[in-house]
């Protein structure tokens, strides 16, 4: 339930196993938002319908770990309250590299028109310029969803240490086969499942990009998503380049701005570590 931190890898991977069922639809985001809490439960229940034979159902809204309008406070306490039963996975992975993931995602967004009708937007708690270092000073959000013990902090308010399992992306990567066979574990389901497709790439920031002069000018036309979706495959990946720009390189951290997150970062992220019983230096700030 971390954004940027290999949730849908995670969930695409478990959703292979035959006693493991995932909303067809990864992000609900029912605990976190406000107007969908406010709906009720019959949508949400809705997306379960496929579900059979499997002992173990569940989605993977990053939402419900987020700092942006508290929503990890509002998620923890909503969950329990809704399952206080429920077994919790949280995707975690560098401090940093969360926020450079964070940003480029959140900058993909706005330039898709995809988060003009959220509830953050409308907020005016999303403060995005463009640039990396100034929107980080500008959004607590984005810094202060990297810290990672406090939100298992609000968790462990209502959930057991048994409920909550931690996965870390870079684990995720390197050794997939044991972190896969100790989420099974954790979800009582047979932990010697073979999964396959490991080395997939999943909601890889390669696979997006933002609109380039022409292409904001292009997407601007009637009728340009149609004629999108009418164009072959081979049409289509040849005009690509003259419309998006690939993300290639995560945004570089001036100095001053890395010192202040890191700052800010540094105390959780050494008691984070010794929670999950990982070196002190796991991760080098």
């Amino acid at each position: 339930m971390k954004r940027k931190c290999g949730t849908t890898s995670l969930a695409d991977l478990l959703s292979q196993h035959g006693d493991v069922y995932f909303s067809p639809e990864k992000e609900p985001r029912l605990s976190s938002h406000d107007e969908t809490y406010g709906r009720g439960f019959d949508d949400y229940e809705a997306l379960f319908d496929g579900a059979s034979s499997e002992t173990r159902i569940g989605e993977g809204s990053t939402t419900y770990s987020e700092a942006w309008l508290n929503r990890y406070k509002k998620s923890a306490r909503r969950i329990y309250d809704y399952c206080p039963s429920a077994r919790l996975i949280y995707c975690v992975r560098h401090p940093l590299r969360r926020i450079q993931s964070n940003w480029l995602d959140i900058i993909w967004a706005l330039d898709n028109d995809l988060m003009q009708v959220t509830d953050l937007h409308r907020s005016g708690a999303l403060n995005i310029s463009g640039d990396f270092n100034g929107d980080v000073q500008a959004n607590d959000g984005l810094v202060e969803t990297s810290n990672y013990w406090r939100v298992v902090q609000e968790y462990r308010r209502y959930f057991s240490d048994e409920q909550i399992q931690i996965v870390f992306l870079e684990d995720l990567k390197s050794t997939p086969d044991p972190v896969l066979a100790a989420c099974c574990t954790f979800l009582d389901v047979d932990p010697e499942f073979d999964f396959t497709n490991l080395d997939e790439a999943r909601n890889a920031s390669a696979d997006k990009g933002i609109a380039t002069s022409l292409g904001s000018v292009v997407r601007s036309i009637p009728g340009y998503s149609t004629l999108v979706d009418w164009m072959p495959d081979f049409l289509r990946t040849s005009f690509r380049p003259l419309i998006k720009d690939t993300f290639t390189e995560k945004p570089d951290w001036k100095p001053t701005v890395r010192q202040e997150v890191v700052s800010n970062l540094e105390s959780d992220t050494k008691a984070f570590h010794k929670y999950v019983d990982k070196p002190h230096d796991y991760w080098s700030l």
